[in-house]
């Protein structure tokens, strides 16, 4: 018997047991329709019924009342047998919509929801959404085909942002890139800090030429100091307001120490180094005199040491 028959059959029979009870009391049989299927049962005094097979007899204290139940043809269970079906085949429709290979699988917009109806997520364009208690969107995953893959993250507020891209690190302030680290669009790497104007004002990463170099400036990105390497040497370079080159300067390209003060033009006033025999030597300008050995009254302006 299928699910519809059974259905139907049990509706019936709870309507049958009713009037089989008012046909005990009237001391009648319920008469059969043509199509009917008749269920065989014992009716007790006490209005109890059991069902028997058609050949088996009643006790005495009983009273045999055979109950008819409509067959499929009948139009009522017709109408349930079509709402059955109909069920089942939405049923059916569900469990193939949100299955595939074994897993979930769901179309795309949607939004997942709190039982008060807030956001808690959003899936729209290649981008998933996530938002707080406050209905505020703070965190934001999305793909692109021209920059790959991001995750940013916000305050509250929105006024700040840490952003992680394909190749580099970004956090942003009021729209206004403050740290950079990773890949810069000149394919060099480094760490790039940048204040409220927009300017430059600390890096620490790879110079032009692939070698190492530390640069910091001042508000308006005019860079002050600089640590890089010169030709495999170290090199300090410390410029003054004006922007003078070297007014200190240390490293040298023979690999001998070299420290020069310069004036505000960028002329070497004070040298401190090694020549090339390995003497200390120390010479102050700005017309970096000799010792005055054989010219009387002539002040020296250099220190010689002995190699």
């Amino acid at each position: 018997m299928t699910k519809a028959r059974l259905f139907a059959s049990c509706s019936a029979f709870g309507c049958g047991a009713i009037v089989a009870l008012v046909a005990i009391t009237s001391r009648q049989d319920i008469l059969a329709a043509p199509g009917t299927i008749t269920v065989h049962t014992c009716a007790a005094a006490d209005g109890r019924l059991r069902v028997i097979d058609a050949a088996v007899p009643c006790e005495p204290e009983e009273r045999r009342v055979r109950i008819h139940v409509p067959s499929q043809d009948d139009p009522e269970c017709k109408a349930d047998n079509a709402r059955i079906e109909k069920f089942e085949s939405r049923l059916k429709d569900l469990e193939r919509r949100s299955t595939f290979d074994g897993r979930r699988r769901v179309s795309a917009p949607f939004t997942v929801i709190t039982d008060k109806g807030a956001p808690i997520l959003k899936i729209d364009d290649w981008q998933a959404q996530f938002y707080n208690l406050q209905n505020k969107n703070v965190v934001s995953i999305v793909a692109t085909s021209t920059f790959g893959g991001s995750l940013v993250t916000r305050t509250p507020d929105g006024r700040s942002t840490a952003q992680i891209h394909a190749g580099h690190v970004r956090f942003e302030e009021q729209r206004q890139e403050r740290v950079h680290l990773g890949l810069l669009p000149d394919n060099r790497y480094g760490l790039m800090i940048t204040n409220a104007q927009g300017k430059n004002v600390a890096y620490l990463g790879q110079a032009r030429d692939g070698t190492g170099y530390i640069g910091l400036a001042d508000t308006a990105g005019a860079t002050k100091v600089e640590v890089s390497v010169n030709k495999n040497a170290g090199h300090l370079a410390v410029r003054n307001a004006k922007q003078a080159a070297g007014v200190f300067v240390a490293g040298t390209n023979t690999g001998a120490g070299l420290m020069e003060l310069n004036d505000g033009k960028g002329t070497a006033i004070v040298e401190a180094g090694v020549n090339p025999d390995g003497a200390g030597v120390v010479r102050a300008g700005p017309n970096m005199r000799g010792f005055g050995v054989g010219l009387v009254g002539l002040v020296p302006s250099m220190i010689l040491g002995k190699p």
